[in-house]
């Protein structure tokens, strides 16, 4: 694939900002299908193929998912590269917006272009792994906040018999339940799809 233009994407919970690199053009989009719909006649209007386009990322995690799927399904590249490595690139910088850290993703990726690799669509079951997975991570950090408050109680010599205890121990018992069920899930999930 010939990438003649690289667009950085800076995503969020409820929009997207996108800086196309060569044209120095911005567009911010909701982190929806209508969104997703505004990106292409946007990139239509500034006669950037999409067929020679790659859209460099940040992981997200689930704030990516639809519009991941989305570009695989119109098909337009993109990649995802580690944040970290990111900042390593351009160093120390001074003012943080989202259209600001779009342009900086674009121009990390117009610097390794010839580096990055095309995201390729993932199965059904391994997607259904990432979000069973995510979601497991979400319990767990909950359960521990509430293991560490349940400690704090204590030290501060609150019964075991006090409602704030009863409660808290209450929702871990669940959080174990629910935590069970999805590696439940996920070990199925594993077995049946090698």
């Amino acid at each position: 694939m010939k990438v003649q233009h690289i667009i950085g994407a800076d995503l969020s919970k409820k929009s997207i900002d996108l800086v196309c690199h060569l044209l120095n053009a911005h567009i911010q989009i909701e982190n929806s299908i209508a969104g997703f719909k505004d990106l292409l006649q946007w990139m239509r209007q500034q006669k950037i193929n999409t067929s020679e386009t790659m859209i460099v990322m940040e992981h997200t995690g689930l704030y990516s998912y639809s519009f991941e799927k989305f570009l695989h399904q119109h098909p337009i590249a993109f990649c995802k590269v580690n944040a970290l490595a990111i900042k390593r690139s351009i160093g120390l910088v001074r003012g943080k917006t989202d259209k600001l850290d779009a342009a900086r993703i674009a121009a990390y990726g117009y610097e390794k272009k010839d580096k990055l690799v095309i995201d390729v669509p993932a199965s059904d079951a391994l997607k259904r792994l990432q979000i069973l997975h995510s979601t497991r991570e979400r319990f767990v950090r909950h359960r521990a906040s509430l293991i560490c408050s349940i400690k704090e109680y204590k030290h501060l010599g609150v019964s075991g018999k006090d409602v704030l205890m009863q409660t808290q121990q209450q929702l871990i018992k669940n959080f174990d339940k629910q935590i069970e069920k999805l590696m439940t899930e996920i070990e199925t999930i594993i077995s049946e799809d090698q």
